[in-house]
């Protein structure tokens, strides 16, 4: 997968464009997607890891406990899970890297950097 997030409602075509949406992928937005199979189960392991978290000595753990919900999105269901952003009504989707990931899985929101993914 590359480094921006895909635009949720589309058909994959093989050559990289389109996406047809997974019951495992994870939809950024609010709205009509919370109850989205793969937001539910998004949740589910951030609530799992919401504790420690909190109490993390330190930004280094953090982030890894971060990382550690997206791997288990992208890499430990089956099908694989992608963070995707539903489709704007107004032009295109936002990109979203590793970093914007983490952002969104820690809970940082707009006070963290971008990153240039």
């Amino acid at each position: 997968m590359s480094g921006t997030k895909k635009r949720a409602g589309e058909e994959e075509n093989g050559d990289g464009g389109d996406l047809h949406l997974r019951p495992t992928d994870v939809i950024c937005g609010r709205g009509r997607y919370s109850q989205h199979p793969g937001n539910l189960t998004f949740l589910s392991l951030v609530r799992r890891r919401k504790a420690a978290y909190r109490d993390a000595p330190d930004r280094a753990t953090k982030s890894r406990l971060a990382d550690e919900v997206r791997v288990a999105v992208m890499e430990g269901l089956d099908p694989p899970g992608r963070f995707v952003q539903r489709r704007c009504s107004g032009g295109d989707g936002r990109g979203g890297g590793t970093a914007r990931k983490r952002r969104r899985v820690g809970g940082r929101g707009a006070a963290a950097e971008d990153d240039d993914d």
